[in-house]
C-alpha cells in the first residue's frame, strides 16, 4: 500500500476540487450556449420573406415596424407607421406621382417605400389610389402587357387578382394555395421591371401575395436608398 504524506493529500484535494469545478462551468456554458440557439430559432420563426428581384431578402417584422423610430415604444408613431396609413390614404396627382413615391432622380428605389407598401394591410386601398392616378401611354401598354402574361402563365390555384399600373409603378395582389407554383419571377418579365414581393396571411387565414413591378432599363442593378 502506497502511503501519502500530508503535504501530498493536499495537493490531490486541490486537484479534485479544480476537477468539479471545471466539470460544473462546462455544464452551465453548456446550458447557456443551448439557451442562445433556442432563442435564435425563436426569433427566426418571427422573419418574414420579402422578395426583391429574385432574391430573398429577411426582413424581421420587429424591425420593420420600429425602422424609422428610436424613440421608446408608445411615444409616438414610428414614421414607417406613419407612411402605412399615407399610403392607404394617398391620392396620386399623376403617374408621375406614383413613379416618384418608389424612384429617385438617379433611378434609385426607395426601400421604406417599398417595404411600406408590400407590407401594408390596406394595400387594397393603395392598389386603388394607384388606379386613381391619370393614365398615360406606358401604363396602358404595361397593364395591357401585364395582362396578357397573366393570362399565359395563369393556375388553377389563384384567384382574385387585381392589379393597376401609373407611371413605372405596377402594383398587384392575388389569392392563391399556401404551396402554389405560380411563376412570379416569369409574369415580371412583362416588361423589364425590379420585382418586389411579400406573402402573408390575411383576417380569414387565406394566402395573399402583394407585389410590386417597377420598371427599368437594367433589372440587375438594383440600387436602394433610404426613402
Amino acid at each position: 500500500m502506497v502511503k501519502l504524506n500530508g503535504f501530498t493529500v493536499l495537493i490531490l484535494i486541490a486537484i479534485s476540487s479544480l476537477i468539479t469545478y471545471l466539470v460544473t462551468s462546462t455544464s452551465n456554458n453548456s446550458e447557456v450556449t443551448a439557451t442562445v440557439i433556442e432563442s435564435q430559432v425563436n426569433s427566426d420563426s418571427n422573419k418574414e420573406v420579402i422578395s426583391a428581384n429574385n432574391k430573398d431578402i429577411h426582413q424581421s417584422t420587429i424591425q420593420v415596424k420600429q425602422l424609422a423610430s428610436s424613440d421608446p415604444e408608445g411615444n409616438k408613431v414610428s414614421e414607417e407607421q406613419g407612411q402605412q396609413t399615407n399610403l392607404a390614404d394617398r391620392h396620386f396627382s399623376s403617374s408621375e406621382s406614383v413613379t416618384n413615391l418608389f424612384i429617385t432622380d438617379n433611378e434609385q428605389i426607395k426601400q421604406q417605400s417599398v417595404f411600406g407598401a408590400i407590407t401594408i394591410p390596406e394595400f387594397h386601398d393603395f392598389l386603388n389610389n394607384v388606379r386613381g392616378a391619370e393614365e398615360t401611354d406606358n401604363s396602358i401598354e404595361r397593364e395591357v402587357k401585364l395582362l396578357e402574361m397573366l393570362n399565359q402563365i395563369r393556375t388553377n390555384d389563384v384567384y382574385a387578382e387585381d392589379f393597376a399600373c401609373r407611371g413605372k409603378v405596377c402594383a398587384m395582389s392575388f389569392y392563391h394555395e399556401a404551396n402554389s407554383d405560380f411563376d412570379l419571377d416569369k409574369l415580371s418579365t412583362f416588361d423589364e421591371n425590379y420585382l418586389f414581393t411579400n406573402t402573408s396571411k390575411d383576417e380569414s387565414g387565406s394566402t395573399v401575395t402583394r407585389v410590386l413591378f417597377i420598371q427599368t432599363d437594367n433589372p440587375s442593378q438594383l440600387v436602394f436608398t433610404n426613402g
